[in-house]
């Protein structure tokens, strides 16, 4: 006995540190009381009409985003970040695992730019369930219909990384000396100007732009998985994007952006993009 407890903290502690993880890591992660499933989604009532991952706390995609003068999906200020985390039972110590409904590419979107939240306020120990929350019950694990309480915790934040942002006189900046690649993350009927977001005061692309749509970074199948990273960098490198460079990626509302941002920089540790 002795010896599973001391291999189940340490295990837990090695799955924290994984930005993406399975079915099978989570379950054994929710062993450790420090482990906090968010589900997050658009749609909070399909969370208590469907099946759910036990004990998960479900997150609306609407609160982690801010509409301020005038700008739309921006990051929140840190007086609200904080009473987020905080309304939600996040304390610094939490494992926090991520999942998402699991029915469209748009919701891996939802977790990964909540990912780059918590990163943004220092929170390292988060991940996301590859597959979402279909993929956990397609595989046949334990659900619940049941809504999830949980105690409001504290969470005082220091600073919020702006390092991470790319700003606008940062983009203005790469246009010009062309020594940083702006990447568009948005499919090619937005970058080419056939359909616009109706908050986006005009059709096309920054100039000068490159394009590496979103989609392309999952696998053809039924679940929303993300492709291996050698087959990434592929399409990267047939996109023509040279990931040795600064790197900004775009989109609309920092939603779909926030996808490319996560796989090059966590998972394929580009650590130059943004």
């Amino acid at each position: 006995m002795k010896k599973i407890l001391l291999v189940l903290p340490f295990l837990s502690l090695m799955l924290s540190a994984l930005p993406l993880v399975d079915s099978t890591q989570l379950q054994q992660a929710l062993t450790q009381k420090e482990s906090v499933v968010v589900d997050i989604r658009s749609n909070k009532d399909r969370f208590n009409q469907s099946a759910h991952i036990p004990n998960a706390r479900l997150v609306s995609f609407h609160d982690i985003r801010a509409d301020i003068d005038g700008i739309h999906g921006v990051l929140p200020n840190k007086k609200d970040l904080q009473n987020l985390l905080e309304r939600y039972g996040i304390s610094k110590n939490s494992n926090v695992f991520i999942t998402f409904e699991g029915n469209s590419l748009f919701e891996f979107g939802f977790a990964t730019r909540l990912y780059w939240t918590l990163k943004m306020v220092g929170h390292q120990k988060v991940s996301i369930l590859q597959g979402g929350t279909l993929a956990w019950i397609e595989e046949k694990r334990e659900v619940s219909f049941e809504p999830t309480s949980w105690k409001r915790s504290h969470y005082p934040i220091d600073k919020i990384d702006i390092q991470r942002i790319a700003t606008t006189q940062d983009v203005l900046a790469a246009v010009k000396n062309g020594k940083t690649n702006v990447v568009d993350a948005r499919d090619l009927n937005f970058y080419l100007g056939i359909y616009k977001r109706s908050y986006v005061a005009q059709s096309g692309h920054i100039a000068n732009a490159k394009v590496l749509p979103y989609n392309l970074m999952f696998l053809k199948d039924k679940n929303i998985r993300l492709k291996d990273i050698d087959t990434i960098e592929n399409i990267a490198e047939l996109m023509k994007i040279d990931l040795e460079k600064d790197t900004i990626f775009y989109c609309d509302s920092g939603h779909i952006s926030s996808i490319l941002w996560f796989v090059f920089h966590e998972l394929l540790e580009y650590l130059n993009v943004k």
